[in-house]
């Protein structure tokens, strides 16, 4: 399967990337969601976000049923790498709502308006003081190295905003969600375009390259 994407964005490490904009990953109605790396992987729809040509093409959740199951195939089963989302909300309360979610492996959530990373192994918090929530599209992405001493990072729109240590509990035993941890009815209330996931962890320059990349659709 030839690669779907904007010529710029980093592609060494890509395994997973699904964006609703191009037909060749969603082909604006129906359940079926194509993972238009090379790895072509099977990703769904559950309980009918919805889907706008806003953006050139966005999916909607309602915060409390709609997601994006994106599988739990081997090639996302890693314990170093990174998961990067445009996401729009408002929502500022203090729910944990998925943007995207790997349970006990990697995520990023939003809660209390702030960008959330949440290490299941040793459990708290590993960045909760980035607001994120207005109403206002932002690129999101964390990378991260398991146990490795301030091995991961934060950042929002290219520019890091945290450095921390990250632990993983299990890489394997859950899918990987867009849009919630339904295992947790943790749902997002807002909107999602593109979703990568990359099996390396990606430098400061590639994170910024790949949001220049893909700014121009959303801001």
């Amino acid at each position: 399967m030839a690669l779907q994407h904007h010529p710029r964005i980093v592609t060494s490490g890509l395994v997973l990337y699904t964006d609703p904009a191009n037909t060749k990953s969603y082909s604006g109605s129906g359940t079926t969601l194509t993972d238009i790396s090379n790895s072509g992987l099977a990703c769904s729809t559950v309980n009918s976000p919805t889907f706008s040509s806003t953006n050139a093409g966005i999916f909607t959740f309602n915060g409390s049923s709609q997601y994006l199951n994106l599988t739990n195939n081997s090639l996302i089963q890693i314990t170093s790498g990174t998961i990067a989302a445009w996401v729009k909300s408002s929502t500022n309360d203090s729910n944990y709502r998925g943007i995207v979610v790997k349970q006990y492996a990697y995520s990023m959530f939003l809660r209390n308006g702030n960008l959330t990373i949440y290490d299941w192994q040793l459990p708290g918090e590993r960045n909760n003081s980035t607001s994120i929530a207005d109403g206002t599209w932002k690129y999101v992405a964390l990378t991260f190295a398991n146990g490795v001493t301030n091995g991961s990072n934060s950042y929002v729109n290219g520019i890091g905003v945290s450095t921390f240590t990250f632990n993983i509990s299990s890489a394997t035993s859950q899918p990987l969600f867009g849009a919630a941890d339904p295992n947790s009815s943790q749902y997002l209330n807002g909107s999602l375009g593109l979703i990568k996931v990359y099996n390396r962890v990606l430098s400061a320059a590639e994170i910024l390259q790949n949001y220049n990349a893909s700014k121009g659709r959303y801001l």
